[in-house]
C-alpha cells in the first residue's frame, strides 16, 4: 500500500496529491492579484473585476510585475505579502494581507523572484 501511495506521489506530484495543483501563475490570478497588478511577461494583464468592500477608491495604475525578481527574493516577497515588511521602492506595506494557504504563498513568492 506504502508502494502505490509512493507511486502515486511521484507520477502526479507530492502538491496535487495533498490537494495543491498550482503553479505560481495560477495562484497569483486565483489569489486575485490581478486586482492590482499585471505580469505582462507571462501574458497575465491587469484585471480590476468587481471591486470588494474594502477596496481603497484612489487606486493607482496597475504595478506590472514582470522583473520584481531582479530586485527582491522570495523571502522578501513572503514577508511582504504578510504585511510584515514594507515595499522595496516606496517604503509601503502591501495594502491587503495573502489570503491563501502558506503553501500558496511560497509558490508565487518563488514564481515572482523568478521574474527578472
Amino acid at each position: 500500500m506504502v508502494r502505490i501511495l509512493l507511486l502515486t506521489m511521484l507520477l502526479l506530484g507530492f502538491p496535487a496529491v495533498v490537494g495543491f495543483g498550482g503553479d505560481g501563475a495560477e495562484v497569483f490570478q486565483t489569489q486575485k492579484c490581478t486586482k492590482c497588478h499585471s505580469v505582462e511577461v507571462a501574458s497575465i494583464p491587469f484585471n480590476p473585476g468587481e471591486p470588494d468592500e474594502d477596496d481603497d477608491e484612489d487606486e493607482k495604475e496597475p504595478v506590472d510585475l514582470s522583473k520584481i525578481g531582479a530586485a527582491v527574493d522570495s523571502s522578501h516577497i513572503v514577508a511582504f505579502l504578510n504585511r510584515k515588511e514594507v515595499s522595496h521602492d516606496n517604503g509601503k506595506k502591501h495594502k491587503k494581507k495573502f489570503k491563501g494557504t502558506d503553501e500558496e504563498l511560497q509558490v508565487v513568492a518563488d514564481w515572482l523572484a523568478s521574474l527578472k
